[in-house]
């Protein structure tokens, strides 16, 4: 489990909405040893054009939990809004780290609106790590989130 604490800022300008913000992230009981805490910076540009959108995201960390020391992270996403209620995106990203593998990522998938506040989301993840181990496998991964 991963309790989690963020700070951050959304403003607008010349049709972009840009979201800055700083994570700390602490896995709860995690074994001894284990490195179990981190900081993230993130920031993202994003912006709708009609039924069209895209967004650039780079996260960054000086010491990621587990093994890993600092990495980057750099997303791509574009998207099509096919109804007021079912969008489609696409995102690929690229992921430099210290003292574990590099690796690019990909996901593609659906998501609907149930209702106002119930979403139903349809997703393929994969990378290019597989040369690291099963712990890098592609998955189809269905979820339901609720906004309040």
């Amino acid at each position: 489990m991963e309790a989690e604490i963020a700070f951050g800022y959304a403003p607008e300008a010349y049709g972009y909405v840009f979201d800055f913000n700083v994570a700390y992230k602490n896995r709860l009981d995690a074994e001894a040893g284990y490195d179990e805490d981190t900081v993230e910076v993130s920031g993202s540009a994003s912006r709708s054009i009609g039924p069209a959108s895209g967004r650039l995201l780079v996260q960054y960390s000086p010491d990621a939990a587990g093994s890993t020391e600092a990495f980057t992270w750099v997303e791509g996403r574009v998207g099509w809004s096919f109804t007021n209620r079912l969008d489609a995106t696409v995102a690929l990203g690229r992921r430099e780290q210290d003292n574990a593998p590099d690796y690019t990522a990909w996901n593609a998938g659906v998501t609907y609106g149930l209702t106002d506040a119930l979403d139903l989301d349809v997703r393929w993840y994969d990378t290019d790590a597989r040369e690291f181990g099963d712990q890098y496998k592609s998955a189809l991964v269905a979820q339901i989130a609720y906004a309040f």
